[in-house]
């Protein structure tokens, strides 16, 4: 076999390898991004710079290493071979892993603000406790919830005290999360005037029209959503407690 026909049969492997390796990608991103990162989730919690680190291991460095290795009729190229895949499923399950631990479980308004909070988060905080609360009944996450401390005075000034000792927050304390839908009326007396949280933000003509789309302006409220990356902005409906737009403007992007 001459050398032109060898690297024929490199380049040819190494670039099967990408599109097989872009399938499976494909297939993990799609489930990430639909279901465990859907809408501004992703982009509040890191979402692109997982995604490249993905792309780094399995679109580049197992071809790169295929096309490095591979001859035909090399001794071992098999073992050689089996060692790049198994690296490659290694990678991913284990970027898998952390993405499915990382993955936002709610967006909890308390106090004011709503904050999105993550699997692992709670699962810090509430060593031994279920952390998975169908708290809305509609079997999807991320939920929108809402806490509040409880009405004993003396628990709730128990919980106060642990709250500016830096020990307790209820929004990570699933116990206290309730169906945002009861309290919609509470959240929508708490916002910002809409045209003063507009020029606040400082946001566009195409922004504003981005958040509303074709719900009504009257049933709006807008709020700013704190995340592990970037806090959007989101129009929650009042009449039916759903995110109907949302944006990201540049000079909420964090350091």
């Amino acid at each position: 076999m001459n050398i032109t026909s060898i690297a024929i049969n490199r380049y040819t492997a190494a670039f099967s390898h990408f599109l097989i390796s872009a399938l499976v990608l494909a297939a993990f991103l799609a489930v990430m991004r639909l279901v465990w990162y859907p809408d501004f989730y992703f982009t509040a919690n890191g979402g692109w710079e997982i995604i490249a680190i993905l792309i780094g291991v399995d679109l580049v460095i197992g071809p790169s290493l295929t096309l490095i290795v591979f001859k035909p009729g090399k001794p071992g190229l098999k073992l050689d071979m089996t060692a790049i895949v198994l690296l490659q499923i290694a990678a991913l399950l284990y970027g898998g892993s952390v993405i499915y631990k990382e993955r936002p479980l709610y967006m909890v308004y308390y106090s004011d603000t709503f904050e999105i909070v993550t699997a692992n988060e709670l699962a810090q905080l509430n060593p031994g406790k279920e952390i998975v609360k169908d708290v809305d009944g509609s079997g999807r996450w991320p939920q929108l919830v809402y806490a509040e401390l409880p009405a004993d005075k003396t628990l709730r000034a128990q919980l106060t005290q642990e709250v500016l000792e830096g020990k307790f927050r209820p929004p990570q304390r699933p116990e206290y999360y309730q169906a945002l839908t009861p309290h919609l009326q509470k959240v929508a007396g708490n916002a910002i005037d809409k045209q003063t949280y507009i020029d606040w933000k400082g946001l566009s003509t195409q922004e504003v029209e981005q958040l509303v789309g074709d719900a009504s302006m009257d049933m709006i409220v807008f709020y700013t959503v704190y995340g592990k990356r970037k806090d959007p902005i989101i129009a929650l409906d009042m009449s039916t407690g759903e995110v109907v737009g949302w944006v990201v403007p540049p000079d909420r992007e964090k350091k």
